[in-house]
């Protein structure tokens, strides 16, 4: 009888620990910010400020003016977040449907608790500079699992970035460093929640919505856009 005991306690106390553990292992650190995963129909909301996100927001092409574009889509995004690589590809499907009418930018949000993020978005936004931003983070995203061990300049190379003279020499600027200071700054005065985060036209998703909903969206506000012309 004993022995009956003895097993169904361990058996109860193995599930206790196995529950604990699961628990613990779901739970955020305190003091750390978890990127946002995107759960149940996304929300539209209206952004009542946007603070300086577009001053420091890199376009995805450079040269194409936001003016020529219909529909204005911000992502806030940070080089390591594995989320932001998966959605990345409906980014990616988005503009190859829509074409001219979504304009995308890049909102720097290198988040703390990635160790290389900060100097992604500054190598990011050297590329930026040498018009293939859109390209360069693409190539970081395909192979995150690199990231710490290949060079940022390898990065760059897979990229199409011209001149690795003027890329890194801008890697170590004081003043890119700055700007992407600044551009996490702006976001979390606006309390962005996480990465990706997106906007589009003025209205700010409470998830990073499926490719349906976004390409439904964006058409949506550009029918409205064409018919206050």
């Amino acid at each position: 009888m004993s022995s009956r005991v003895e097993t169904f306690a361990t058996i109860v106390m193995a599930a206790v620990a196995i529950v604990v553990g699961i628990k613990v292992l779901s739970e955020p650190k305190s003091g750390v910010r978890q990127v946002t995963v995107a759960q149940g129909k996304p929300k539209l909301t209206p952004i009542a400020d946007t603070g300086d996100v577009y001053r420091f927001a890199m376009e995805s092409e450079t040269g194409v003016q936001s003016g020529s574009s219909q529909v204005d889509l911000v992502e806030f995004f940070d080089i390591e977040c594995p989320f932001c690589a998966n959605y990345s590809e409906v980014l990616d499907s988005a503009q190859a449907i829509l074409r001219d009418t979504l304009f995308v930018r890049f909102a720097h949000m290198p988040l703390r608790i990635h160790r290389f993020a900060r100097q992604g978005a500054m190598a990011a936004e050297c590329a930026h500079q040498q018009g293939v931003a859109a390209r360069y983070v693409r190539a970081i995203y395909q192979n995150q699992d690199s990231i710490g061990i290949r060079s940022w300049a390898h990065f760059g190379n897979d990229a199409g970035v011209r001149d690795t003279v003027a890329f890194e020499s801008c890697r170590t600027s004081a003043a890119v460093a700055a700007r992407i200071d600044s551009a996490r700054d702006a976001a979390s005065a606006l309390g962005i929640p996480g990465t990706p985060t997106i906007w589009l036209n003025g209205w700010q998703y409470s998830s990073p919505p499926d490719l349906a909903t976004l390409l439904r969206d964006i058409r949506r506000f550009a029918a409205e856009r064409r018919q206050t012309k």
